[in-house]
């Protein structure tokens, strides 16, 4: 040890500088974790755990399945969280060019966010469909439920992002606009109108609902099961086709945050009729 204290003496500077280093670390991590706090607080929507419920006949496989199910939507739970936080800061940015930033951005999520849903469906409904015609030896009926709930939540909070949209809209078109934009945008904004006033026959709605309880009676029903099933098949496809035409239809639309608002609408409708 007394041939070690030199050398240690010596880099006591050193020593004090890394120290400097690392606590100036720990600082910006605090603060940018607490930031990251406060945007999901203020954005008004936050990921929540995922519960599926539990199987009559648990198997390896469908242990699997559900694990990879549970992860599946936890992450479009996430997906929808970002959307709600790009819509604040387009909401509270000051320039054009900001706008223009996330706007590319809410895009992209919203894409995805869409996308991820429709497979999330087909998945649980394909698990479903094994079951019901192997009598539950294959498959599972336990992913219906949690999708119809994270449906139908991310339903609610879209309607609200959409009226916030709405509000986005409304508040700056008559301020930021060129003369020569006015025909474009004004064209844009009466396409579609609020979700809040969607009106979706209700043969048309709550379709993960419909195969959910066709497939939960009881006793089981397999038959309706798989009526229900396919039938739920075609109304997603349509659903889903409405949804990419309402999404280009907002193509040449300018400026893109304006493009991104309406196509959020696009997004709030399909998931209302998917729910």
């Amino acid at each position: 040890m007394f041939f070690l204290m030199p050398d240690i003496l010596n880099q006591n500077g050193d020593v004090e500088m890394k120290n400097k280093v690392i606590i100036q670390k720990v600082k910006v991590f605090t603060l940018s974790l607490l930031l990251t706090v406060g945007v999901a607080s203020v954005t008004g929507y936050a990921a929540e755990p995922i519960s599926l419920p539990q199987e009559k006949v648990i198997t390896s496989e469908n242990s699997q399945v559900l694990r990879q199910f549970s992860s599946r939507l936890q992450n479009i739970d996430r997906q929808l969280a970002s959307i709600d936080a790009l819509v604040t800061r387009i909401e509270s940015a000051k320039l054009v060019a900001e706008k223009e930033k996330y706007a590319e951005e809410l895009d992209t999520a919203l894409s995805v966010y869409a996308k991820s849903m429709k497979e999330s469906y087909e998945t649980a409904v394909q698990q479903a469909g094994l079951a019901a015609n192997s009598q539950s030896k294959q498959g599972s009926l336990a992913l219906l439920k949690p999708f119809e709930d994270l449906a139908s939540r991310h339903e609610s909070t879209l309607k609200r992002l959409d009226g916030r949209a709405q509000n986005i809209m409304s508040q700056k078109s008559s301020s930021i606009f060129e003369p020569a934009e006015n025909w474009n945008v004004a064209s844009g904004l009466i396409m579609i109108e609020k979700i809040s006033d969607f009106f979706v026959p209700s043969a048309n709605a709550a379709i993960a609902l419909k195969v959910y309880s066709a497939c939960h009676q009881n006793p089981p029903d397999n038959n309706a099961c798989a009526l229900a099933i396919v039938n739920g098949t075609k109304e997603t496809a349509a659903a889903y086709n409405a949804f990419i035409e309402c999404w280009n239809r907002y193509e040449s639309v300018r400026p893109k945050w304006l493009r991104a608002l309406k196509r959020l609408g696009c997004t709030a409708l399909y998931i209302a009729k998917l729910a």
